[in-house]
């Protein structure tokens, strides 16, 4: 009996020993994995595949979330664990060669290589570099034209009558004139810039559309209205707005168009620069007999 219980002993020290050897074991390798995984700058080792602290920053920018307890291990987890989880999708996505044939996952890959090629073209635009790309495209940037009208109305379309006005007009002016011939219209032309648009409810857009080719103070041949005549002049127009005063209000607009431009030329370059390091074979497509 005593024997027995002394081989229980024995045996109990024994797994009491290999125990602790486990254990330390273990202890050892989480010891050397962390230890590995800082070295590397990383959170996690996924099938030799690391998952970067920068990765991780990241990741929970994209979360919408400002800031992170560091104290809040459960959260930190939470996170972690989802990375993991995605990085083990990627991998089996990549797996079955998703990237290959499937065209919505291709064109995903594609708008991120895209997206990473642009962001090293973020360089810092001079403003005399968005000057010259304003001037060489200001039609681009030119306002609706707005014109300002004053109008003398002829109740007459007789051709004298007409001559009558015209000669006064180059006699003693416009305004002076006006005082002399004009007749009130049934609506009254506002004393503003008007657009196209306004000026088409007025007088209708035959008469608008030839009015609008006119410069400031130019005066309208004869036009036939109604049972009248009118005679346009051109007081003012939108037109005097200095390059400067545009450039300014436009600005914003402007500073994206132009790092549009340069984002198209950047990354035709480098399309360009792929194909020419590129090892590609082309043949002919014989669609007829496909």
């Amino acid at each position: 009996m005593l024997r027995l219980i002394n081989n229980i002993n024995y045996l109990f020290v024994f797994a009491l020993i290999i125990g602790v050897l486990l254990i330390s074991q273990e202890l050892f390798q989480s010891k050397s994995s962390n230890q590995y995984l800082r070295q590397q700058n990383a959170v996690a080792l996924v099938n030799d595949m690391h998952i970067s602290e920068d990765q991780y920053i990241k990741y929970i920018s994209t979360l919408g979330i400002d800031v992170i307890d560091e104290n809040d291990e459960e959260l930190l987890e939470i996170v972690l664990e989802k990375m993991i989880e995605e990085e083990l999708l990627l991998q089996k996505g990549i797996e079955l060669e998703l990237h290959k044939f499937d065209i919505q996952i291709r064109k995903a890959i594609i708008q991120q290589v895209i997206n990473s090629v642009l962001l090293q073209n973020e360089e810092e635009v001079t403003e005399k570099e968005l000057r010259e790309y304003y001037k060489n495209n200001k039609k681009k940037y030119q306002l609706s034209k707005l014109i300002h009208l004053d109008i003398i109305f002829l109740n007459s379309q007789r051709e004298e009558d007409i001559n009558l006005l015209l000669e006064a007009i180059s006699t003693i002016g416009f305004e002076e004139s006006k005082k002399q011939f004009h007749q009130e219209l049934f609506f009254s032309i506002p004393n503003r810039l008007i657009s196209i648009k306004d000026c088409n409810q007025l007088l209708g857009n035959n008469i608008c559309k030839d009015i609008f080719e006119l410069n400031l103070n130019d005066i309208s041949n004869p036009i036939k209205y109604e049972n009248g005549s009118l005679v346009i002049q051109i007081r003012n127009t939108n037109r005097d707005i200095l390059d400067n005063d545009l450039f300014n209000k436009l600005y914003d607009k402007i500073l994206f168009d132009f790092k549009n431009s340069e984002d198209d030329k950047y990354f035709k370059d480098y399309i360009q620069y792929l194909k020419e390091n590129a090892n590609i074979k082309r043949y002919d497509l014989d669609v007829k007999n496909n």
